[in-house]
C-alpha cells in the first residue's frame, strides 16, 4: 500500500476512535473526570498565585507605561471597551449590533440559534440550506473584545471594565459547559478563547473583582480547555493547517498556567516538537504560509511569532531552523505590503486575528512589522513610526524604549520571488504588482481526488497599485459557508484578474461543499528578470477542457516603471472554437469610461490610467457592476472591465496600461 494511503487510513482510523471514545464523555461525569485530572491544583489556587502564573507566562502587564500611546488609539480602545459594556459587537461584517443578554449560542446577523446544552457531537454545524453562519458565536465565543475591557482597565484603572469581564467569563462557563454547546466544536476556537482570558485577565489581576473565588472557576475553565483540545486535535494527513497549529499554539499556553500538573505535562511534551513540525511543514522557505492566503498568513504569523516570544519568555530554546522560519514570515508581509500600507487580498480571508490589541483594518498588517522591527529586523521601523500597543502586551514595557532607538529609514524593497508559493511581488519606484500562479498547495495533489483548499481558481491574476492607489484588486472571499452561492462567486476564475476559457472555471467548484475542489491544474513556472529599464515576470498553467482538450496560458508582464507602463502578454494555446473572457476588478475608488472598443480609461482624483488593448482577432470591451469585499461579510460596489473575443486554436493578447499622476 502507498505510504500516504497508508497514512491517511491510519489517520482515519485514530480520527475514528477518538470520535467513539469522546463520546463516551456523554456517559460519564465530566466534573468527576476533570476532578481526577486537574488533581489538587485547582485547590491550592488563589489569586497571588494565579498572577504569579501569568506574570512568567505572558508577563507583568501591571508595570506596562502607556503615556507614549497615541491619544486616538487610547480613544478608539476605550470606545470599543464602552460599546462591549453596553453588549454593542461587531463581527464578520455584522456592524454594530446589541446582544442583550448576550447570547453566545446564536447567529445575531440572521437570528438563527443553535440550541444549547447539546453534546457537542451532535450539532449540524453547517446546513447549506439556510444562512446561518456558526462562525459567527464562535466570534464572539473568541472573546476578543475582552482585550480591549482590559486594556481601558489599564488605561483608566476604572474598575466597570473589570467587573465586565469577570461577568461575561462566568456567563460563557455557566452557558456552555464543558463539551455542551455549539462552542465546543472546533478545538482551534478552543483555544484562541483560552489564550484570550488569559491575556485579558493578566490585565486586570489587580482589580478587586478578581478574587480567590473567582480565579477558581476560571482556572477549572482554562484546565478544561486544554482537556478538550488534547482530546480533540484537528490534525490532517499528509499536512495539517491553521486550526492544527492553533490547536498546538493553546497547548503551549495552557500547559503553562498548570506547571505542576502531570496532564499539562503531557500537552507541553507533545505540543513543542508538534509546534517545530509543523513550523517547518507549514511555512514554506520562502517564508510564505503554505495555504497561500494573505489572510491567513496574517493569523499564522501571530500564531508562530507569539508562541516563539512565548517561548523565549520561558528560556525555551527555539531551534535556529525554526526561528528562521517564523521571521521569514515577517519578511513576506513586508514584501506583500502595499505602498498605502494595506495587504492584498488573495485566496481566503475569514477576519482570523489571536490577539487583536486594535482592530486596525483588516488589511493592515503593519503592526506585525512594527513587532518585527523589535525581534527581527529594524528597518521594519519604516512601515509603522510608532511603536504598535502590540507591542507592549508581545514584547514588554521596554518596548518602547528601544522602538525609539531604532533609526527610521525610509525602505525600498526589492522584487521579491517566492517560487515555492507561486508569487511575485514587483516593486519598481512607487509601484506594485503581485501576480499570483500558485496552484493548490506545496504537495503534489490528484487531479480527481477532492480536496479542501483556501486557494482560489486565480492562476495568473493580479494586483497592480500605482502610488497609494489600488487600480486592479483581488475582489476577496466575501464568506464562507453562509451563503454557499456567492463563496463560489468569489472563489471563481472569473472573479479574479485573469482569462476564463468558455465560461468555465480553472477548476471544479461544488457548492455542496464551499472548501473543496477537483481537477486541479498544475502552473507550470512563474519567475522573473531584471532589464536594465524594465523588469518581466512571466507565468504558464495547463488544464484539461472538455474531450480531454488540453489549454496552455502563458502570461508575461513587462514593468517600464521609468515610463509608467506595464505591457501584459496573454498566449492561449489550444485545439477548437472558444470564447475568451478577460477580467480586470477595480478597486471601489477607480471610475471607468471606454473610449472605443479597444481603449478605455481608468481615474480618481490622483491618477489617471489609459488602457489600450490590442489583438489580431476581433474583441470587445464591457462594463458591468460588481462587488469586493475587504473583509469577511462585507461586500463594497466596484465595477470590473470585461473583454470578449472568440478564436480557434490560438490566440495572443497584448494590454498595455499606462498611468500619469495628476499634479505633477
Amino acid at each position: 500500500m502507498n505510504l500516504l494511503i497508508y497514512n491517511q487510513f491510519m489517520l482515519k482510523v485514530l480520527r475514528r476512535l477518538s470520535l467513539e471514545y469522546n463520546r463516551l464523555y456523554r456517559f460519564r461525569s465530566l466534573r468527576r473526570v476533570i476532578n481526577r485530572k486537574i488533581e489538587k491544583n485547582d485547590q491550592t489556587i488563589n489569586k497571588k498565585k494565579f498572577s504569579d502564573i501569568l506574570t512568567h507566562t505572558i508577563g507583568d502587564f501591571s508595570l506596562l507605561e502607556f503615556s507614549n500611546i497615541d491619544n486616538k488609539v487610547k480613544n478608539d480602545i476605550i470606545l470599543w471597551a464602552n460599546q462591549t459594556l453596553e453588549h454593542q459587537f461587531d463581527y464578520l461584517g455584522s456592524g454594530l449590533v446589541k446582544v442583550h443578554p448576550i447570547d453566545w449560542h446564536s447567529d445575531f446577523k440572521t437570528g438563527y440559534r443553535w440550541q444549547k446544552g447539546k453534546f457537542y457531537r451532535k450539532y449540524v454545524e453547517v446546513d447549506l440550506s439556510n444562512d446561518a453562519d456558526v462562525k459567527i458565536p464562535r466570534e464572539l465565543s473568541r472573546c476578543h473584545h475582552l482585550l480591549w475591557l482590559g486594556e481601558a482597565y489599564l488605561f483608566t484603572k476604572d474598575e466597570k471594565y473589570a467587573k465586565e469581564i469577570i461577568f461575561q467569563i462566568n456567563d460563557w462557563i455557566d452557558e456552555n459547559p464543558l463539551m455542551y454547546s455549539i462552542n465546543w466544536c472546533c478545538a482551534m476556537d478552543v483555544s484562541i478563547r483560552a489564550i484570550n482570558w488569559m491575556y485579558a485577565l493578566n490585565m486586570i489581576m489587580e482589580s478587586s473583582y478578581v478574587t480567590d473565588n473567582f480565579i477558581k472557576i476560571i482556572y477549572r475553565s482554562l484546565f478544561e480547555h486544554g482537556f478538550f483540545i488534547y482530546n480533540n486535535l484537528e490534525k490532517g494527513i499528509p499536512y495539517s493547517n491553521n486550526h492544527y497549529a492553533s490547536d498546538l499554539v493553546g497547548m503551549l499556553f495552557l500547559s503553562q498556567i498548570f506547571p505542576e500538573n502531570k496532564y499539562s505535562k503531557k500537552w507541553w511534551n507533545f505540543a513543542l516538537p508538534e509546534f517545530y513540525k509543523e513550523v517547518r511543514e507549514q511555512v514554506l522557505p520562502s517564508g510564505v504560509h503554505f495555504e497561500k492566503s494573505i489572510s491567513y498568513h496574517r493569523l499564522m504569523t501571530e500564531l508562530f511569532a507569539y508562541s516563539f516570544l512565548l517561548l523565549k519568555r520561558i528560556d525555551e530554546c527555539v531551534p535556529i531552523d525554526v526561528e528562521y522560519r517564523i521571521k521569514s514570515m515577517f519578511d513576506f508581509v513586508a514584501h506583500y505590503t502595499k505602498p498605502n500600507g494595506l495587504a492584498p487580498t488573495i485566496s481566503d480571508n475569514d477576519d482570523g486575528r489571536l490577539l487583536p490589541f486594535y482592530k486596525y483594518d483588516l488589511r493592515d498588517h503593519r503592526y506585525l512589522l512594527s513587532l518585527a522591527a523589535l525581534i527581527h529586523e529594524p528597518r521594519y521601523k519604516y512601515y509603522k513610526n510608532e511603536c504598535a500597543i502590540d507591542n507592549y502586551f508581545l514584547y514588554g514595557n521596554d518596548c518602547n524604549k528601544k522602538y525609539r532607538q531604532i533609526n527610521s529609514t525610509v525602505n525600498v524593497l526589492l522584487s521579491s520571488y517566492h517560487q515555492d508559493a507561486g508569487f511575485v511581488i514587483l516593486h519598481s519606484e512607487d509601484i506594485y504588482l503581485f501576480v499570483a500562479n500558485g496552484g493548490l498547495d506545496k504537495y503534489e495533489n490528484s487531479t480527481i481526488k477532492p480536496l479542501g483548499t483556501h486557494t482560489h481558481a486565480d492562476l495568473l491574476s493580479f494586483e497592480l497599485a500605482i502610488g497609494e492607489n489600488d487600480v486592479f484588486v483581488d475582489p476577496g472571499a466575501y464568506i464562507y459557508t453562509a451563503n454557499a452561492k456567492a463563496n463560489i462567486e468569489f472563489r471563481s476564475t472569473k472573479k479574479h484578474n485573469t482569462i476564463v476559457i468558455d465560461g468555465k472555471n480553472q477548476y471544479i467548484l461544488d457548492e455542496k461543499n464551499v472548501f473543496i475542489g477537483r481537477n486541479f491544474p498544475s502552473p507550470q513556472y512563474l519567475f522573473i528578470d531584471k532589464q536594465n529599464d524594465y523588469e518581466i515576470c512571466r507565468g504558464k498553467y495547463q488544464i484539461m477542457i472538455e474531450d480531454n482538450k488540453k489549454l496552455e496560458h502563458q502570461r508575461t508582464f513587462y514593468l517600464y516603471s521609468n515610463a509608467s507602463l506595464l505591457k501584459i502578454e496573454d498566449r492561449i494555446k489550444t485545439t477548437g472554437n472558444h470564447e475568451l473572457g478577460m477580467y480586470f476588478h477595480l478597486a471601489p475608488e477607480m471610475n471607468i469610461y471606454l473610449n472605443d472598443n479597444f481603449i478605455c480609461t481608468i481615474y480618481n482624483e490622483a491618477i489617471d490610467v489609459e488602457m489600450s488593448i490590442e489583438c489580431t482577432n476581433g474583441l470587445k470591451m464591457n462594463i458591468q457592476e460588481d462587488t469586493v469585499s475587504p473583509s469577511y461579510g462585507i461586500l463594497i460596489q466596484s465595477k470590473t472591465l470585461v473583454v470578449q473575443s472568440e478564436f480557434v486554436d490560438e490566440i495572443n493578447i497584448t494590454t498595455n496600461i499606462k498611468w500619469i499622476k495628476k499634479g505633477k
